[in-house]
């Protein structure tokens, strides 16, 4: 008789090995399906990672895998992109799954304990009397670690003297994954009629003009009516209830459309560069000043892919730069279309965004560098915006990966080009012989660039000038303070690393704007 066995990625430190179990006839599971199976006497999650039938290779013996937890997870090439980043890195596989996939659905099962009885038969120690003392407070038992760390020097000792006197019950809580959010929806199955009483058929008329369909809560609201009102209609069949899921995502708050913006010829010829790459593996670096109108480009870009039907990856360094990016994009394209993945979002809108992603819609995905692992189908662009900054690395907890590294492989993989934008790239960028370079060299309508001042210290030091700023600086911050009393605005500029303290007043259009660094 075949016997089907799978390898799974047991989430047990110190195990790196995959682990071999069989697959009961009840249990329909897939390579990137999350499970639960048997280590030793306690229940762990684990990762599918290939699935054989066999007839004799392996012994009847073999431990079954107890449930499914999740499944289609990992898209097909999914798993060769976490592989690859595992042992580029030399970091263990389940500490590289562990980044890309989203909260807890790999959070290690908890061991537990509580008492079997609440009496005591048989005379206890000291310390095994404690250690039931503090178990009696918990009918539904505590962790393990829990009452280990509550009475660490006993802990252990009593524990295993109720063990051997039966008195308490060793269990295992299965993996928690994040739930899915349901609605109940209420939809119109009938037109009110004269069987009906006055109020009832109020209800259903505004249920009509609701479109037909809405959320009880929404029905409940506009209806003025209860949830008694709205059960007894169901039970006529004049409506019809049913729960939905609906999907958690970051708020984007509604935005005033814009339309495409004029480009010079800078801009369109790096768009038409862009644009001819569009199904190539291709690195562009996209070199522009400050105000040059990158994120136009970007955005007339993106827009090609969406007509594609292709999904386009946008990266920025650091959540803050979040907003105003998600911003520039709401306006364009409409807050259907755009989604937001960082690590300040709620664990069930980053749980849904994923899965939402598995649908395969078209849509623009901002985040920090652990969006890079989101599984996009279809993924027609990758965009790292400001490519140079130091926070596309991450330095802890491995895998210790650079976002632009795996932005590249995601390239090659998917078959779509990956832009990087920035006004000063960094040099590893700027040496690699297959990157295709552009430049926006001037600042939108030929605006000229901030007037920098460079000055000496040690000669501001030698005559007398023993403060952090310089006379130059003091004089352009006292200017800037008198400016602000009168009432003009004061921008701040985006982007800028604090690297050193300079400041440089700008007169453009009789607004001026203070940019420090």
């Amino acid at each position: 008789m075949a016997l089907s066995v799978a390898q799974v990625l047991v989430d047990c430190p110190g195990i790196e090995d995959l682990l071999t179990y069989s697959v009961p006839d009840d249990v329909a599971i897939a390579v990137g399906d999350i499970v639960t199976v048997p280590l030793g006497k306690r229940f762990v999650s684990g990762l599918v990672m290939e699935l054989t039938t066999s007839e004799s290779n392996f012994p009847s013996s073999l431990r079954p895998i107890e449930s499914c937890i999740s499944t289609s997870i990992l898209p097909p090439n999914y798993w060769e992109l976490l592989q690859f980043t595992s042992d580029y890195y030399c970091t263990p596989l389940l500490q590289t799954v562990r980044v890309a996939l989203p909260p807890k659905l790999l959070d290690q099962s908890d061991y537990r304990v509580k008492l079997k009885q609440e009496s005591v038969p048989v005379p206890l120690s000291a310390n095994g009397q404690r250690v039931f003392d503090f178990l009696s407070f918990y009918k539904k038992g505590v962790s393990r670690r829990y009452l280990l760390q509550k009475l660490p020097e006993i802990g252990t000792k009593g524990l295993k003297e109720l063990q051997k006197k039966d008195l308490v019950e060793l269990f295992y809580d299965l993996p928690q994954k994040i739930k899915p959010q349901t609605e109940s929806i209420v939809t119109l199955v009938t037109l009110p009629d004269a069987g009906l009483t006055a109020r009832q058929r109020e209800v259903l008329l505004v249920l009509e003009r609701l479109g037909g369909e809405t959320k009880r809560s929404e029905l409940l609201k506009q209806a003025k009516t209860t949830y008694s009102t709205v059960g007894q209609l169901a039970k006529l069949g004049y409506i019809a209830i049913e729960d939905r899921e609906v999907l958690r995502f970051g708020h984007l708050p509604a935005q005033i459309p814009d339309q495409p913006k004029q480009l010079n010829k800078e801009q369109q010829s790096a768009l038409a560069q862009i644009i001819t790459h569009l199904d190539k593996p291709q690195t562009i670096l996209l070199e522009g000043v400050t105000g040059s109108g990158k994120t136009e480009v970007y955005l007339q870009a993106i827009a090609k892919v969406l007509e594609k039907q292709q999904s386009a990856l946008v990266l920025v360094p650091e959540i803050g730069l979040t907003p105003q990016l998600t911003d520039r994009f709401c306006h364009r394209f409409g807050t259907d279309r755009v989604l937001i993945y960082h690590s300040r979002l709620s664990e069930g809108e980053r749980f849904d965004t994923w899965r939402y992603l598995l649908l395969g819609e078209a849509k623009i995905i901002i985040g920090t560098r652990s969006a890079v692992f989101l599984p996009v189908l279809h993924l027609g662009m990758i965009i790292l915006d400001e490519e140079h900054d130091p926070s596309f690395k991450q330095d802890q907890p491995q895998p210790c990966y650079h976002a632009r590294t795996i932005a590249q492989w995601r390239s090659r993989t998917d078959r779509c080009p990956l832009v990087l934008g920035s006004a000063t790239p960094c040099a590893e960028t700027i040496s690699q012989k297959d990157v295709l370079r552009l430049t926006l060299p001037h600042r939108i309508g030929n605006r000229p660039l901030p007037a920098v001042t460079i000055v000496d210290m040690r000669q501001e030091f030698n005559q007398g000038n023993r403060t952090l700023f310089s006379r130059c600086l003091q004089t352009a911050i006292e200017t800037m303070k008198k400016m602000i009393n009168k009432g003009f605005c004061l921008f701040p500029v985006g982007g800028i690393a604090p690297l050193s303290v300079v400041a440089v007043v700008v007169m453009s259009s009789c607004v001026p704007i203070v940019m420090c660094r």
